[in-house]
């Protein structure tokens, strides 16, 4: 199932733009970091794929911020292969009724309120590197709280951890097969030449994400006798990384733990995102694809919500690009430049209603970037009295 980019990119009938002007004409995206196991191939694996599940050197994170007990589908279909204690769930203001769920069908299983981990950290320096007055909301500072229990623990108790799980709460697989499997499949074949895996599925709204990473090419009439042609060589470098990626939004994935603790967290929306440009900065041949060719059910966004998001995802890889450097060379400077000049400011958004309604525009609060659990720990923003207080209440 390869599949080409052709070396002329034809506009209309009688333009066209040679991808030398890309810089790209020996780039063709053949398909080869993108697999498609079917059921043979997991169940030939199964004992493989088992004794890697019941190893205690991986964590799996799991953000939770629930109204409805959803959860115990993935809870169920994990129970007796995943031991409790490799699970962290980290409690983003669910309901009780979701957090009862939980321990009722995983009575070991860790459920960590994600107030109580940040507040290990230094809040006034936070606020000042996210150039905001609060912390911000959004699943993304739940999954800088997963992490950062991880690594509060193994450091404290001296636990080797080579792999992070990531899993959203309210999916669930249709199938005997669970993500981790696909995940897990990938890992035994690939293990020394990986960094991520990350599920990947058609359908999943990522259309719309798609287009903005191919708008980024239009960056490609900036002048290359000016300062900004930094900028169109970054726009292309973009697309060529994130291109490829059919699911880049998804929650579903795993990432090695030495780069885990140096990626940066996005507050929000942008998560996926910033992941997927972070690792592919750092190495772009490290990330693999793997389908799961079953159904993955789970809540969908309301309407205005995912415009929202999608708008989010868009504005932001052209921060990406007008700031030019790779994330795999920032420092905690460039995270508060970046707040500073891109994130720092409500851009208007333009909504076409679902009724006869005229068009609704509004200020959507933009989002923040958190520097890496590592940055954090380095620049003294971490309260190690405090850490080893929460580990010792979750132990």
């Amino acid at each position: 199932m390869d599949i080409y980019f052709k070396k002329v990119i034809k506009f209309g009938k009688k333009a066209e733009v040679d991808l030398a002007q890309l810089g790209i004409t020996s780039w063709t995206y053949t398909g080869n970091d993108y697999y498609c196991p079917v059921d043979w191939d997991i169940n030939r694996s199964r004992q493989d794929i088992d004794d890697f599940l019941r190893a205690e050197n991986y964590r799996v994170i799991i953000p939770m911020r629930e109204r409805r007990p959803v959860i115990k589908f993935l809870l169920k279909s994990i129970k007796g292969r995943i031991p409790p204690t490799n699970i962290i769930i980290i409690n983003d203001n669910s309901d009780s009724e979701v957090v009862r769920a939980a321990r009722n069908i995983y009575p070991r299983v860790k459920i960590i309120d994600k107030e109580e981990l940040l507040g290990v950290l230094d809040k006034q320096l936070l606020k000042f590197l996210m150039v905001s007055q609060s912390i911000p909301e959004g699943k993304g500072m739940a999954v800088l709280a997963g992490y950062l229990y991880v690594y509060l623990d193994s450091k404290i108790t001296d636990r080797r951890i080579n792999w992070l799980f990531q899993h959203d709460a309210e999916v669930r697989e249709t199938n005997p097969f669970t993500n981790f499997d696909y995940l897990v499949w990938t890992l035994l074949n690939h293990q020394e030449n990986v960094d991520h895996v990350k599920i990947a599925k058609t359908g999943r709204g990522n259309e719309r994400s798609m287009s903005a990473r191919s708008l980024l090419l239009t960056l490609i009439n900036l002048p290359s006798n000016s300062p900004n042609n930094r900028i169109k060589v970054r726009a292309i470098d973009l697309f060529k990384k994130l291109a490829p990626l059919k699911w880049m939004l998804t929650g579903q994935f795993v990432l090695r733990y030495d780069l885990a603790v140096k990626r940066p967290f996005a507050s929000g929306y942008l998560e996926e995102t910033l992941l997927s440009a972070f690792v592919k900065d750092t190495n772009p041949s490290t990330t693999l694809q793997v389908a799961n060719p079953y159904p993955c059910l789970d809540d969908n966004n309301n309407a205005r919500k995912e415009d929202r998001m999608q708008q989010l995802i868009s504005n932001f890889l052209f921060a990406l690009a007008y700031y030019v450097k790779p994330l795999s060379t920032w420092m905690i400077e460039d995270i508060r430049e970046v707040n500073s000049k891109f994130m720092a400011v409500n851009l208007p958004m333009s909504f076409i209603p679902d009724n006869e309604q005229p068009v609704d525009i509004e200020c959507v609060p933009n989002e923040r970037i958190i520097p890496s659990i590592t940055m954090l720990d380095n620049h003294g923003l971490i309260d190690w009295d405090k850490a080893k207080e929460v580990i010792e209440k979750y132990k």
